[in-house]
């Protein structure tokens, strides 16, 4: 067999002999890099450039970090802009976990080593010394964005933090987060036992809370499941006394289920946006139609009550007048806005607002109790042994009797858990 010979190209002017042709293509060029951000490029301090990026990276927040927990997370997501703006994201990466997010399972010796090896050689180009710079930049962005307790803390550790970033970064976070397991409990416990009323109706205040103890359980690694976190809100969403808001969780649900939610994030946005709405347009404070109902039935069993009975005359004492009144007209017991703050004082008597376990979820002024110590119906009428007392054994045999009766004459359709349920918070009501 003959081989096939490659052609040859002519030999150079000097007499070198030729080489084989080469059939490859030559390399494509490089991509070209379009620059979105002026920190993509590498950064010397020796252009005019670079000093303006320096001054700009280093400028601190407008509000300084305090120090405390409830200010971790809008100091945590003021940084994280930053950083983002910045293109400092690299000097944060601890293999698969970043130092703004997993603060809480970083370890700070993982932090200092990380550290120690950029310090380790001498940068000998501007490539090479970009990671020290971008460390130094976050460190005096950290430092003076730092109110006057963490400062403190931090400031007999300055020559141990060797104008480190991320160093610094994570001693700050440190002195105000505690990753125990104590903490971690009380932190679930927190979203587990949610309770609208603990935030005084707020759904915009309660929905914060969450989003922060959820970072917070993030940063420890503990995070909670999507499924809890979700049932919780609905639970506590479910304790509102607004009839739209809780028609609309109702919807919500069912989203849910056919996995239109899937986040607690998702659900706790459309539990804002609905809450804003009620707001702006007055409905919020509004008492549903079962709280309506009941005002309008002890108004009309307290006006029953004021009239004479038979035989007896409608005259009474002075001063007996205006207690009619107040009886054929006690709609203002129930009417929150009668005063912005907590007490109010009407007819030479100061009113406490309450919303006790006596009022079956009901809000009232009252007089004769602080708020949140009154008994709930089944206990009334009981003195301290645990007996009925002589009065009100008779108020509670006309309640049971007469007030069940009147319920079913009214609405023949009602359940009797419906009965049992009215008749119960107007007991209440009538006691105080």
């Amino acid at each position: 067999m003959f081989a096939i010979e490659e052609p040859f190209v002519e030999g150079m002017a000097d007499g070198t002999e030729g080489t084989p042709a080469r059939r490859e293509n030559p390399p494509p060029p490089p991509p070209r890099l379009i620059i979105t951000n002026p920190w993509q490029c590498p950064i010397d301090l020796n252009t005019k450039a670079g000093s303006h990026l320096w001054t700009e990276g280093t400028k601190p927040m407008e509000d300084k970090f305090d120090g405390t927990g409830g200010d971790v997370a809008r100091f945590v997501a003021i940084v994280k802009n930053q950083v983002q703006k910045c293109c400092l994201e690299s000097i944060l990466r601890f293999g698969t976990k970043n130092l703004l997010i997993d603060y809480g399972t970083i370890t700070l010796q993982e932090v200092i080593a990380q550290r120690d090896a950029r310090l380790a050689h001498d940068p000998t180009t501007l490539q090479e010394a970009q990671p020290i710079l971008k460390a130094k930049i976050l460190y005096h962005y950290v430092y003076n964005s730092l109110g006057k307790v963490p400062l403190r803390k931090v400031a007999t550790k300055v020559d141990e933090i060797k104008e480190d970033g991320p160093t610094l970064l994570k001693m700050v976070l440190s002195d105000t987060f505690v990753a125990t397991q104590a903490h971690t409990y009380h932190a679930k416990e927190k979203i587990f036992d949610l309770q609208l009323k603990n935030f005084k109706w707020n759904v915009n205040a309660m929905n914060q809370m969450v989003r922060e103890t959820i970072l917070d359980l993030k940063a420890a690694g503990q995070m909670s499941s999507e499924s809890d976190t979700i049932l919780s809100l609905f639970r506590a969403y479910n304790t509102a006394s607004n009839d739209e808001f809780k028609n609309a969780v109702m919807y919500w649900k069912n989203d849910w289920s056919e996995g239109r939610i899937a986040t607690a994030e998702q659900l706790m946005l459309k539990a804002d946006s609905k809450y804003d709405e009620l707001r702006q347009s007055g409905q919020w404070a509004k008492k549903s139609q079962r709280d309506e109902q009941i005002i309008a039935l002890t108004s009309k069993i307290r006006e029953l009550e004021g009239k004479p009975k038979n035989g007896t005359s409608g005259q009474k004492p002075s001063g007996e007048g205006d207690k009619k009144a107040n009886k054929k007209n006690a709609s203002w017991k129930y009417d929150r806005a009668q005063s912005k703050t907590a007490t109010l004082e009407r007819n030479s008597k100061t009113y406490k607002w309450c919303t006790g376990p006596g009022h079956n979820g009901v809000g009232m002024w009252v007089c004769q109790h602080e708020p949140g110590k009154c008994q709930p119906a089944s206990e009334y009428g009981k003195n301290k042994d645990n007996k009925t007392s002589k009065s009100s054994k008779s108020s509670s045999s006309w309640s049971r009797a007469g007030l069940t009766a009147m319920l079913k004459a009214k609405d023949p359709s009602m359940s009797e858990d419906e009965i049992d349920s009215k008749v119960t918070a107007m007991l209440s009501v009538l006691e105080n």
